[in-house]
């Protein structure tokens, strides 16, 4: 069962991608595609050279690998945490407090928070990758400049994919529950990985980063009041159905009344 980490990572990296075209259309593709390039650069630059995370290199759980020792699979991993947080904090109607630089401090913050979750099951229990150097003070044998530098890198993507969507309109079809999943399922992700890792890390003994998946789903509850926002960053064109046989029947009592009294007239 090897192939089953890439496969799960290429299966939601693409139901992610596709759910940012289906909302921001040919915008959501280049910002899909703006996201896999940087992180497959980040990535190749910090297996070379140990920055900005430390230094590590892959094992061969992952594959295939892009040149660069880069598993395939970890770019489609960017895209689902970046879309994800995104969908959790950028995206209208939940642009915190109304201030994009702010909400995309906090979709960093969700990232990092998702990084501490993660790290020690797929580098202790499933060997993705290994730590070359965590050094003296280390999370779970983790250097912990990687955690301040996936803060400044999610905050790096996550502002240019910002502007690659800045004034784009957002269709959000609220027809039916199928019609709405693709606006959703980014945040349902989130912390469906969230809970998943949470646990495994509960589990085997991981109690810090347990607790800290639990203040993940808590720290949405304290933010709010903040949410709900207008969004200055870009409109919201809302699909609502138009079912004329709907309307009819909303008139109807009206349409009555005006035949009453067209008949007390004669």
């Amino acid at each position: 069962m090897t192939w089953a980490g890439t496969a799960l990572l290429i299966l939601e990296g693409t139901l992610l991608a596709v759910a940012m075209m289906d909302e921001y259309g040919p915008r959501g593709l280049l910002a899909v595609l703006v996201i896999a390039l940087f992180a497959y650069g980040v990535e190749a630059l910090g297996v070379a050279t140990g920055f900005p995370f430390g230094s590590y290199r892959y094992t061969d759980v992952l594959s295939p690998q892009l040149p660069g020792g880069v598993p395939l699979a970890v770019v489609f991993a960017w895209l689902v945490i970046v879309i994800a947080v995104h969908g959790l904090t950028v995206r209208p109607p939940l642009l915190v407090g109304g201030s994009l630089s702010v909400s995309i401090l906090i979709g960093a913050l969700f990232a990092t928070l998702l990084d501490l979750v993660l790290e020690p099951v797929a580098f202790h229990l499933e060997n993705y990758w290994q730590w070359l150097a965590p050094g003296r003070i280390n999370y779970y044998s983790i250097p912990w400049v990687n955690f301040v530098a996936w803060f400044g890198v999610a905050l790096v993507i996550l502002a240019v994919v910002s502007l690659v969507l800045y004034h784009v309109p957002a269709f959000q079809n609220m027809t039916s529950f199928a019609t709405r999943i693709p606006i959703n399922v980014p945040t349902w992700l989130y912390f469906a990985n969230m809970l998943m890792f949470g646990l495994v890390d509960l589990t085997h003994g991981y109690y810090l980063a347990a607790a800290i998946a639990l203040f993940a789903f808590i720290l949405p509850l304290i933010l709010l009041p903040l949410l709900l926002a207008p969004s200055p960053y870009h409109p919201i064109l809302t699909v609502m159905p138009a079912d004329g046989i709907e309307q009819d029947q909303a008139f109807q009592p009206q349409r009555k009344r005006v035949k009453k009294g067209k008949r007390k007239r004669h």
